[in-house]
């Protein structure tokens, strides 16, 4: 039986009843058990079958507790539930609102619904049917007498136009009712001028945000793969997941990845989120693949809320990269944002075709490679399919990943006052290299802009930003506009932020009231969270003498304080030893102890200097 809808897309929504319901409903409308009822539904999965010769996509998606408010849902499922749409790309046709019969409404079911409702856009009701479940059998007049019974449904069908469905959960059901539903969600469809349900959405808020709110480093473990067609993508996934979650295809002439799928696993105690995604053709431009194959490689980043930590581009090494290719690779990977590339990791697949050459002779026998290589920062992989349970690849996949993120990037934040601080000099004692201009007389030029340098130290990249700060007695309101938005911009100059905060203060400083202000109001312009990030980075530690740091922090309650709101971080730099590198090695090692622990905020690190 042929439908007016050739494609039909379906997202369930609805409370958490039992664990089965939702999914239970799913599994009847596909006529296949694809959705798991043995447990509660904690993301949201897309399935697809051909049900009476229509293509169906039915969306699971996680439940709130019915009658409790949206605050009581957890901000992972409320992300889930909004992410339901993007798994139906361009958008589902209908959203079935499941309703079990057997429940009792309490008129807070109605205040619920809407506040959950919320997570999609206003018009979501024009395309919702109610669907009434029950595992045993109930007659029209059962159903009636439940919209009567109960107020909350009577508002909630009003609200739907009155667009309501019974389906009888069981292994022996009636097909013919599943084909009645489809006959509504077509009537539907046609009210709403064959018009999907869409949604609007940011690419960049998938790719990086979702890295930057991700917990600590040994949590990077989402990953999407993506490539042209027949480069092992799936292959790829199936040996860094450790077993057979997608479909690889043998065969030139078989079926392609179609759609975005997704595969867990576990590995070295950390779990493992792999989306797999529909390839293009090597020579297509973004103009000649077809709208709703971009929508699917698009839709890849969301399968993953709140995004993925790193895309790997997957590239056969056999492949002569000419200029079609590399246009066609340019053009693909725009889908998902300029920013892209700062997160790509090359993964070279069949690096059996190299035989006794070593990957980085292939790199350099074609300048296509080059190109692709120099776009992803040198950052590859190779990944030897004929070794498929060879887990030390993969281990070494996930570090390349974490060096990615964690390769070290520092900010320097110059300060507004007498020159004579150790502001600009802390920053090329760092990097190893005069950068940054030292003003030795008091009345020189101070820094008026954020100013960036670059080294390479114990095989880590670093970076320095060196910017205009404030005069240490300046409360916030004192210190002009212009140079608040220079201070609050130096976090933007190594994206995608900072590992740590380095506040630098002079030992010889006398923290008092007015200074504790001046660093707790600036300090401010980084948010709330800024001193879990922090380490105080003491300068002039010739001035000490014969004392120890620990004895200058002991005789001022200024410094004790600002010790204490960096939770006990800090460390000396010796501005009258330039070249004493083990100095800046402790100090790094300090960085990524804080950024191991910290790692949900910032990527990178800032070097924030307050020194009078």
């Amino acid at each position: 039986i042929s439908g007016s809808c050739p494609e039909l897309r379906i997202v369930l929504i609805g409370g958490r009843r039992s664990k089965r319901n939702k999914s239970s409903t799913g599994n009847l409308i596909l006529g296949q058990n694809v959705f798991d009822t043995s447990s509660r539904t904690d993301q949201s999965t897309a399935r697809q079958k051909e049900v009476h010769g229509r293509l169906v996509t039915v969306v699971d998606t996680p439940g709130w507790w019915w009658g409790y408010p949206r605050e009581n849902t957890s901000e992972l499922d409320q992300i889930e539930i909004q992410n339901s749409v993007h798994l139906c790309p361009p958008g589902p046709h209908v959203f079935l609102l499941v309703i079990p019969v057997e429940f009792n409404f309490p008129l807070s079911v109605k205040s619920s619904l809407k506040e959950h409702l919320e997570l999609f856009n206003a018009d979501v009701l024009k395309h919702t049917i109610l669907l009434f479940t029950a595992f045993s059998s109930y007659s029209e007049e059962n159903i009636q007498h439940l919209i009567k019974k109960y107020t909350s449904v009577q508002q909630i069908l009003q609200q739907c136009g009155n667009r309501k469905h019974f389906l009888h959960i069981s292994e022996s059901a009636d097909r013919t009712q599943v084909l009645e539903l489809f006959r509504k969600i077509e009537e539907l469809v046609t009210n709403n001028l064959n018009n999907p349900y869409s949604k609007k959405r940011q690419k960049v808020r998938a790719l990086v945000e979702g890295v930057l709110q991700n917990s600590h480093i040994g949590e990077l473990n989402t990953l999407v793969i993506v490539g042209p067609q027949r480069s092992g993508k799936s292959s790829a996934g199936n040996i860094i997941l450790g077993k057979d979650a997608f479909d690889v295809n043998k065969n030139c002439d078989s079926p392609r990845t179609t759609q975005c799928e997704i595969g867990h696993g576990v590995f070295a105690e950390r779990r493992l989120t792999v989306v797999d995604s529909p390839g293009w053709y090597w020579r297509y431009t973004l103009q000649d693949t077809s709208e709703m194959n971009k929508l699917k490689m698009e839709n890849s980043l969301y399968m993953c809320p709140p995004g993925p930590h790193a895309v790997l581009l997957v590239i056969v090494l056999g492949t002569a990269i000419n200029a079609k290719y590399q246009r066609s690779l340019q053009d693909h990977m725009s889908l998902f944002g300029d920013d892209v590339w700062k997160y790509t990791i090359i993964l070279f697949t069949r690096p059996d075709w190299l035989g006794v050459k070593t990957v980085e002779e292939r790199i350099e026998s074609d300048e296509g490679l080059q190109w692709l290589v120099n776009k992803c920062e040198n950052r590859y992989h190779v990944l030897n399919n004929l070794e498929p349970n060879n887990r030390e690849q993969v281990k070494v996949l996930l570090e390349k990943i974490e060096e990615m993120w964690v390769g070290p990037c520092i900010f320097t934040q110059k300060n507004i006052g007498p020159q004579w601080s150790g502001k600009s000099s802390a920053g090329n004692i760092i990097l190893g290299k005069d950068v940054f201009e030292v003003n030795k007389n008091w009345y020189g030029s101070r820094t008026a802009q954020r100013e960036i340098g670059h080294s390479v130290f114990a095989e880590r990249r670093l970076t320095v930003v060196d910017s205009p700060g404030w005069f240490y007695i300046h409360t916030l309101q004192d210190t002009s506009e212009m140079y608040k938005l220079e201070i609050e911009n130096s976090l933007y100059m190594c994206p995608p932020g900072p590992h740590a905060v380095l506040l630098v203060v002079e030992l010889d400083t006398a923290v008092n009231a007015k200074y504790q202000r001046s660093v707790q109001d600036h300090m401010s312009l980084f948010g709330d969270d800024v001193w879990k990030h922090t380490i105080i980075l003491f300068t002039m530690g010739d001035w000490l003498g014969v004392k120890t740091v620990e004895e200058r922090i002991e005789s001022d309650e200024g410094l004790q304080w600002l010790v204490n709101k960096c939770e006990n971080r800090y460390h000396v730099l010796n501005n009258q030893e330039r070249n004493n590198r083990e100095q800046v090695k402790v100090l790094l090692e300090k960085i990524e102890e804080i950024a191991n622990i910290n790692f949900s905020n910032k990527i990178h690190i800032i070097l924030k200097n307050l020194i009078i």
